[in-house]
């Protein structure tokens, strides 16, 4: 009887230690959900193109506190000069019909003929004689002709000539006869074409306009590197010595430019810029990328005798959601499996794509802890 009421203690304390264990492991197991347990969401934003203009005011010594206005010097010039440039254009040109023809003599005496002889050929197309030439009798001699007609483009012959200027009878003792055709001949020759002088004129305003740069930078009180000189520039005289798809080799150009110089620090200009693009983006979005290659500012209008001026600026970036907007509440993605979190999001149009990863890789739904929910958004 001991011994069996010692038996069932023992047992009943066994199953307790298992009980124990089995919540113990339970236990860890929930610890270890909870812990573990994460929804990583990677969202892809769509890049959209935003832009700011707006113009900004330069002056030798703005008031404090004066707002659009930035202190800037105010320069002008005038600068002119000349300068030889090769011409590159190729202009394929027909010349005169032409060729060699046998100039046969069948009189009793020799038969000179001048330089530019007419020679009719059978189709009446009037031919002239290249050099002056002597036909002996009896005999005859081959020689250059060429067409009349500089705009004849078709061949001619072979054929046969006669010599207009001599006498009737002498015309069937003494003419011309083609075994050729006579041609045009097509050659290549070099012009001044219109990308020649306009880039002719280019390259010689950069010139100058380098040279008055030089010559205001000499005058700046500024020595920041940071302070850069615009331009504007006025065209006041220009010559080209040739004509577009004249045959030329080399051209003169000459030009005399007035030169208006605007310097100021233009980092800071950037930074202004920076901060308007920022602001001019709606609620929800963000400026994710700034192309500062794009960050230009022209001058407008200056008064050199007021030493102010005006700059128009412009600057591009990318805008991106922002991760604090309304679509992002996690209290919205609780309880969501894979599947229904990506069709959230894709109601959203500023939202390309989305990938969701869930851990441990047995859990198929967004965990209820909204510290466990990781939103993360690509820039």
């Amino acid at each position: 009887m001991a011994k069996t009421k010692e038996a069932n203690l023992k047992s009943f304390y066994q199953k307790v230690v298992l009980i124990f264990i089995a919540l113990t492991v339970i236990l860890i197991g929930v610890i270890l959900y909870f812990s573990f347990n994460r929804a990583i969401i990677t969202i892809i934003p769509k890049k959209e193109k935003v832009e700011t203009d707006f113009v900004m005011q330069l002056a030798g010594s703005p008031k404090a506190g004066e707002s659009g206005v930035m202190p800037g010097q105010v320069f002008e010039t005038t600068v002119e000069g000349a300068k030889k440039f090769s011409a590159s254009g190729i202009k394929s040109l027909i010349t005169d019909a032409q060729g060699k023809i046998t100039v046969i003599n069948n009189s009793a005496k020799d038969q000179p003929l001048v330089e530019k002889t007419r020679f009719l050929s059978a189709e009446g197309i009037l031919f002239r004689l290249k050099k002056s030439i002597v036909v002996p009798a009896g005999g005859k001699v081959e020689a250059e002709v060429y067409a009349d007609n500089p705009n004849l483009g078709a061949a001619v012959g072979p054929t046969k000539f006669t010599i207009p200027g001599l006498a009737i009878a002498l015309q069937e003792k003494i003419y011309g006869e083609s075994t050729k055709p006579l041609i045009g001949v097509t050659k290549e020759t070099v012009v001044v074409s219109a990308e020649d002088i306009a880039g002719a004129k280019k390259a010689l305003t950069e010139d100058l306009v380098n040279q008055a740069e030089e010559e205001f930078r000499s005058k700046l009180a500024s020595d920041d590197a940071s302070w850069k000189i615009v331009t504007k520039v006025t065209e006041l005289t220009s010559n080209v010595d040739a004509k577009a798809n004249e045959a030329k080799d080399e051209f003169t150009v000459s030009l005399k430019l007035k030169v208006g110089g605007i310097a100021f620090d233009n980092e800071k200009l950037l930074v202004l810029a920076k901060e308007r693009l920022a602001n001019s983006l709606p609620e929800g979005k963000e400026l994710s990328e700034v192309n500062e290659n794009s960050f230009v500012y022209p001058v407008k209008s200056y008064d050199l005798a007021a030493g102010k001026a005006i700059v128009e600026a412009h600057l591009e970036g990318i805008s991106t959601v922002r991760e604090t907007d309304l679509i992002f509440d996690r209290n919205k993605l609780i309880g969501l499996n894979k599947g229904q979190v990506e069709a959230y999001f894709k109601n959203f149009d500023p939202i390309l794509s989305v990938k969701v990863n869930l851990t441990p890789f047995w859990v198929w739904r967004v965990p209820k802890l909204k510290d466990h929910i990781i939103i993360n958004i690509e820039k």
